[in-house]
Order: structure tokens, then C-alpha cells, then sequence
């Protein structure tokens, strides 16, 4: 149902943002492998501590951004909230230079900063039940 929808959507979105790699690579002829390389080295780091801070962080904005397009069957409140998130990590690079002992608690374990860390688990968390009453759709039960 709704809510096995919901789980399913955000776990695709917190490990679609999760495989990448940081490693540029130019193509000078066509490599049918390439891609499949590319993604292999993307899994590769899955495996480590600050992927799985980054996995609960993304999984639980996830969470908002999905149950946002519930609530109110369109994309505006979640492409928003996804904006300001975006815009909050942006604006956080610069806060995080300025101070780069900060903890990790707040600005994140790795990749992806912001949401790996624990203060952000704590506000999605909170932010997940609200979403209906934070978009300003009319609240509704929904099935699942």
C-alpha cells in the first residue's frame, strides 16, 4: 500500500544519491563498460560507517519528500523542501570551513554532509509527522 510505497521510494532515493564516486572520467572512445565500472566503484563505498550515516540521513529526507507528495499529491511541497535542504547544505559548506572542528552530531560524518548527521536525523524525524500540517494541504487519512 501506501506506506510500503513510501519505505520503497525512499530507500531507491537515499541509495540513488548514495552511489556515486568522486572520481572524474573522461571518455576519449566509446566504452560499453564504462557505466557498469562507474557504478561498481559507486557500490564499492556503500560499505562503510559514514555511507550508513548518510544512508539514515537520506532514507528518513526521503521519508519527508515522499510523504509530502501524499499529502498533497503534487510536487511543490517536496521539490521546496528539497530546495531548502540544497540550499541549507550550500550555505552550511561555507559555516563548516569557518569552523572545521565542529561535530559531527550537526554538520554530517561524510557524504552526504548535512543529513548524515545526527541533529538532522532529529529534525526529519520531527518534521515527518508534520508534513501535512507544514504543506498546507487540508489533512486527510491515508490508506495503506
Amino acid at each position: 500500500g501506501a506506506m510500503a510505497a513510501l519505505v520503497a521510494s525512499a530507500a531507491i532515493y537515499a541509495v540513488a544519491h548514495l552511489v556515486r564516486t568522486r572520481t572524474r572520467v573522461e571518455i576519449r572512445h566509446l566504452n560499453l563498460a564504462a557505466g557498469a565500472r562507474n557504478l561498481e566503484r559507486g557500490l564499492r563505498g556503500l560499505t562503510t560507517l559514514r555511507a550508513f550515516a548518510g544512508f539514515v540521513g537520506l532514507f528518513l529526507l526521503g521519508l519527508v519528500l515522499g510523504r509530502g507528495f501524499q499529502v498533497t499529491a503534487t510536487v511543490y511541497f517536496s521539490a521546496g523542501f528539497h530546495a531548502g535542504v540544497v540550499f541549507a547544505w550550500k550555505s552550511g559548506r561555507r559555516a563548516a570551513a569557518a569552523a572545521p572542528q565542529a561535530a559531527h552530531w550537526v554538520w554530517g560524518y561524510g557524504w552526504p554532509p548535512l543529513v548524515s548527521g545526527a541533529a538532522a536525523w532529529v529534525m526529519l524525524c520531527v518534521a515527518l509527522p508534520m508534513v501535512g500540517r507544514l504543506s498546507g494541504a487540508p489533512l486527510k487519512r491515508q490508506s495503506s
